[in-house]
């Protein structure tokens, strides 16, 4: 199995990184021989992905020198002109030590965690030697903060370039929902961790209940006892008869819940952790199936939703400021023409650079630039 593109990821695929998958299956369809070398397989979600007969696995033997040299000895029999990593993290501990191993190029996006959670992200100067290696040739980031953090850091502008995370429309609705009328139903969606915003949702939603607004809201994903703060929101959620809590679903499951919705809320805030959204997939989603949003401005958000344009933004951790905003677009959406407006514009903007296509040209053309050696 010969590839012109190897990715190494830790776990693979992942339900909440589909923009992974997207973008590896785009290329596939583009002609390029792409394959991804994980150390652990989640099969449970193989039938997500187009292309399970281009994932090897190699499990974690216990110890990092053997796992490393097994990453190796696999990626050396696949060949590859080029070795890429989402999440910079994972590129530091896997994808470099084996492209340095082949003298083959690399490169990596970064997203969230990688480079704001303290405690787990690749620190300013690791990152500096890493992006500035002569075998680097890509630093990809979903949007501008993030790029700006990566060009503070040290590396060269010549390897910068922005990626936002894919989203494949084709996994979406064929048709774009009738435009509601107003906010009543509101959902938000995400793992139950500081950084989703999850109790300011529910705060904004019992602020505009006592304002007189007939609203409810549903967070998906939020009572998922397995993960940190899922007890916690479902608890707290319980209090209210408007307000619910759910583990998480299907792709698909989620992805019906949103076009059902009136609007979907992402109040993103900044963990005391560092750690922050990038732009969640989940917003550009719900754009391209004609579902307003309602988010904050943490992260690169604001490339994607403009206020008052593409949807609303809100203060991070305010809970006045968010169901003020939410308040903004009920009234937006009772002018058929405003509403018509903003949620074609929402559209088009995703269209324009976070559909699928959009996203990997500009990644495609960086590698076509950067690396002779690729083929389809």
């Amino acid at each position: 199995m010969l590839n012109s593109i190897l990715y190494l990821q830790n776990q693979h695929p992942n339900l909440t990184e589909t923009f992974v998958s997207a973008e590896i299956s785009e290329l596939s369809r583009r002609g390029y021989p792409v394959a991804v070398l994980t150390t652990q397989i989640n099969a449970e979600h193989l039938p997500n992905i187009d292309y399970n007969d281009r994932l090897v696995e190699v499990p974690k033997t216990g110890s990092e020198q053997n796992d490393i040299a097994n990453l190796v000895e696999t990626a050396r029999q696949l060949q590859p002109s080029y070795i890429h990593s989402h999440f910079v993290t994972e590129s530091n501990a896997m994808g470099f030590p084996v492209a340095m191993a082949l003298g083959v190029p690399f490169g990596f996006t970064v997203h969230a965690y990688d480079i704001w959670l303290r405690g787990s992200r690749l620190e300013p100067e690791v990152l500096n030697a890493l992006g500035n290696h002569h075998l680097c040739v890509t630093a990809a980031s979903e949007g501008t903060k993030h790029r700006d953090y990566l060009h503070a850091c040290g590396i060269p502008e010549e390897k910068l370039i922005i990626t936002p995370n894919s989203v494949d429309s084709r996994r979406l609705p064929p048709e774009r929902r009738t435009p509601p009328k107003a906010v009543k139903n509101i959902v938000a969606i995400g793992r139950p961790v500081p950084k989703k915003g999850f109790f300011v949702a529910i705060d904004a939603v019992r602020l505009l209940r006592l304002q007189g607004y007939d609203v409810t809201l549903e967070i998906i994903g939020g009572a998922d006892p397995g993960k940190p703060l899922g007890p916690a929101v479902a608890a707290y959620a319980s209090h209210f008869p408007s307000i619910s809590a759910c583990p998480m679903v299907s792709n698909e499951e989620a992805i019906e819940k949103i076009y059902r919705a009136d609007a979907l809320v992402m109040p993103s805030i900044i963990a005391e952790s560092g750690d922050s959204d990038g732009i969640p997939t989940v917003l550009a989603e719900a754009m391209l199936m004609g579902v307003p949003v309602v988010t904050t401005d943490v992260g690169s958000i604001t490339d994607l939703v403009v206020d008052a344009k593409t949807g609303f933004i809100a203060r991070s951790g305010d809970p006045a400021s968010l169901a003020a905003q939410l308040i903004r677009l009920d009234a937006a959406l009772k002018s058929e023409p405003e509403a018509k407006a903003l949620l074609q514009n929402a559209f088009e903007r995703v269209q324009g650079q976070q559909e699928i296509k959009a996203s990997v040209d500009v990644l495609e053309q960086h590698l076509i630039r950067n690396i002779p050696g690729l083929r389809k």
